[in-house]
């Protein structure tokens, strides 16, 4: 009996050995076999595109429990984007889909073209300059973009450019700092 314990130790030593437990990451990169849709823009990652993937995993995501092992897929472009966001310290706890959403449309606002072009320009890696970031921190930080409130598209068509909106923006920020 002794021996047979003895035994069974060595084999679980060895297999031990052999098979290193190695830390799991729940981040890792991709290439797409199949079309999955980006958990950021919402456009299709086509087959042969980079992404990233995101598995919520025991000890790594606090809403595990609510969802265990669900996975997000991400344009690697897009994940660059929101690093930048994160670098430049407009968020430190995370985007909720609003905030995405949000931020879709100040970039659009202040480059002055469609949410869908700016997508598009952020999945295949045109990111925003380091100014348009931070006039979004400015805009982000006196969160008066509402999705509901703004239709961006009609916003970018009229023949002010958008200035109308700039000079109430800053009259707001005044007011605010008063």
């Amino acid at each position: 009996m002794k021996a047979r314990k003895e035994y069974k130790k060595s084999l679980i030593s060895e297999d031990e050995k052999i098979h290193e437990k190695r830390e799991v990451e729940p981040w890792s990169e991709h290439t797409a076999r199949k079309e999955h849709i980006c958990s950021v823009c919402g456009l299709k990652i086509e087959k042969g595109e980079r992404y990233m993937k995101y598995v919520r995993l025991p000890n790594y995501d606090e809403y595990f429990e609510d969802e265990p092992y669900q996975t997000f897929f991400y344009h690697v472009g897009c994940m660059n984007f929101f690093t930048k966001l994160y670098e430049a310290g407009i968020s430190d706890e995370g985007f909720s889909d609003d905030d995405i959403e949000n931020i879709f449309k100040m970039l659009s606002f202040i480059k002055q073209i469609s949410v869908e072009q700016i997508k598009t320009d952020i999945r295949s890696g045109n990111l925003p300059s380091d100014e348009e970031i931070q006039k979004m921190k400015s805009l982000f930080e006196l969160d008066i973009f509402d999705p509901e409130d703004v239709d961006v598209d009609k916003f970018i068509n009229n023949d002010q450019k958008g200035e109308w909106k700039m000079n109430e923006i800053e009259e707001f920020k005044e007011k605010e700092q008063e």
